[in-house]
Order: C-alpha cells, then sequence, then structure tokens
C-alpha cells in the first residue's frame, strides 16, 4: 500500500481544521453521535504516481459516515483523487446518519484556508500493523522553484 504524506506544516493546518470539525459537530447536541479523530492524516491508495507535479487538499467533507480531506494529485496529463479519512462516526456500523459538509459549520479561521496546496510532501511505501503505521522507501516532492 501506497501513502501521501503532507510536510509537517501542512499536518499542523490539518489537525487544526480536524480539532474545528469534529468540535463543532460534537457540540450540536441532536447530532446524534459522536465523531472521533483517526491518525494518521495520510492518504492512501494500492499505487500513486511517481513523478507529481501538484497536489491540492480541499475542506472536509462527508464521506458517508467519515470526514475527509479530499486529495487531488497531479501527474503529467492526469490527476488522482484520495481522501484523508480524519474523523469518523462512533457506532458507524449501525447506520447513522450522514455528516455535513465544512460549509455547514459557522466560519472560522479553519475553513478559510481551504483549498491547500501544498509545495511539499512525501510519498512512499505503509505497512500498517495494529495501531502502528511506517513509511519505507519514502520519496519528498516539492512542486515549485522558490522565486529570487
Amino acid at each position: 500500500m501506497k501513502a501521501f504524506v503532507p510536510h509537517k506544516d501542512t499536518l499542523l493546518l490539518l489537525a487544526k481544521a480536524q480539532r474545528a470539525y469534529i468540535d463543532a459537530y460534537n457540540s450540536q447536541a441532536e447530532a446524534g453521535g459522536f465523531l472521533l479523530p483517526r491518525y494518521p492524516l495520510w492518504a492512501f491508495a494500492e499505487e500513486l504516481p511517481e513523478a507529481v507535479t501538484g497536489c491540492t487538499i480541499h475542506a472536509p467533507q462527508a464521506d458517508g459516515s467519515s470526514a475527509v480531506f479530499p486529495v487531488e494529485l497531479e501527474a503529467a496529463g492526469s490527476s488522482m483523487q484520495l481522501h484523508i479519512v480524519f474523523a469518523e462516526q462512533e457506532g458507524s456500523g449501525s447506520g447513522c446518519c450522514g455528516l455535513p459538509g465544512m460549509q455547514d459549520f459557522p466560519a472560522g479561521g479553519a475553513g478559510n484556508q481551504f483549498p491547500l496546496r501544498p509545495r511539499t510532501f512525501r510519498t512512499g511505501t505503509v505497512v500498517l500493523q495494529d495501531n502502528g503505521w511506517q513509511l519505507f522507501d519514502e520519496r519528498w516532492h516539492k512542486t515549485k522553484q522558490l522565486s529570487t
């Protein structure tokens, strides 16, 4: 399995948005359950392109009983859609109701930063065991050169 891993600065922004989304959802009495955070904030796929030329992370969206950050990887004239799953609804196996998108919550600092276009990120082979994960054969990608 392969993984897309944002840079640590991007991970910090995603963690803030994750916390804001979960707090806003859990503060609603009529929500019918709680959202629980999921880690790591990585996107997983069977295969990823070798030469990634661009990346866009979009605002949080509902995907069934999970909340995700949609990720678009661009490579050599094509694009690939991935999801970073950052929260799951408690008891999601029992047919819980759907989740709202970020636009349904009050405007705040967490929702205003999207879409993110990170310049630096990693891809690699991942091994998931029990409650741990390891990244092997990692490769750093820089999508744009800094101007002088």
